[in-house]
């Protein structure tokens, strides 16, 4: 009896042997084609070149519309003063869809940024859901981890003060409010326009058409969303494959804090 618990036991125990080798095995052959330096969620962007994507995306949010599609306190109100175009984010993008996130570990830290960058920043680049500084957290980490050679940044990734700092210049640059109010279109709650003339001084100012996006509600369509798209050399081009919710036949309004 004593025998045969004994051979039970060492077959037991060669089997396991077993188990471990081929497990091992498994592990080196999976690996062969893993660079194991980077943390496996960044593996698939991380390759040290901008060949991860082909243009940006800069993507411009209207509050005073949002602020008419969805309920916002007094003090959200004031936090997103004045009207205008505030900043959502400006975001590397690939033409096949593979758009590069995450890319580098690399956390939000706000003491990283100038002081003025800050400013800027709470004042064009507020968030209308959450603290701001969440929402810059996630702007960065998602998308501003991607931005490499940059025009005018040299080579490699730009920093954390850098890219902020980066599209707010960009913001100033192509400020959609300035072209707007140039002809006419400003914030209101009772003043409507067409998208001819909206599209109309885009492409005066841009040379292209931006991709827009409208909400709907009471009737009313509401101008919510702009993206602006640039190449690699920043120069605006048309935003590949991108289509605008807003339709010609619309009455389109810009919402207004104020009222």
């Amino acid at each position: 009896k004593h025998q045969k618990e004994r051979k039970k036991k060492t077959r037991r125990i060669k089997m396991k042997v077993m188990e471990y080798v081929l497990g091992v095995a498994s592990v080196v052959l999976n690996d062969n084609n893993v660079d194991d330096t980077k943390p496996a969620q960044f593996l698939d962007y991380d390759s040290g070149s901008n060949t991860d994507y082909s243009y940006y995306v800069f993507r411009m949010q209207y509050p005073g519309s949002y602020c008419q599609t969805s309920y916002c306190n007094y003090d959200l109100q004031q936090k997103l003063l004045p009207n205008g175009f505030k900043i959502h984010g400006f975001w590397p993008s690939g033409t096949d869809g593979n758009n590069p996130q995450d890319c580098r570990d690399s956390s939000f830290n706000q003491n990283d940024l100038d002081s003025q960058t800050l400013e800027a920043m709470n004042t064009n680049w507020p968030s209308d859901q959450g603290s701001n500084d969440s929402f810059w957290s996630h702007e960065w980490t998602k998308h501003g981890v991607c931005a490499e050679n940059v025009p005018g940044y040299g080579s490699g990734y730009l920093s954390e003060e850098e890219f902020f700092s980066f599209v707010i210049s960009m913001y100033n640059k192509w400020n959609p409010t300035e072209v707007l109010s140039g002809a006419g279109i400003q914030a209101s709650n009772s003043n409507y326009y067409h998208l001819d003339e909206i599209n109309n001084a885009f492409q005066q100012a841009y040379g292209v058409i931006p991709a827009t996006t409208c909400d709907y509600q009471d009737g009313k369509a509401w101008f919510m969303h702009m993206s602006l798209c640039f190449d690699l050399s920043l120069n605006p081009m048309t935003c590949p494959d991108a289509s605008s919710s807003c339709r010609s036949s619309d009455k389109i309004y810009f919402g207004d804090l104020e009222n």
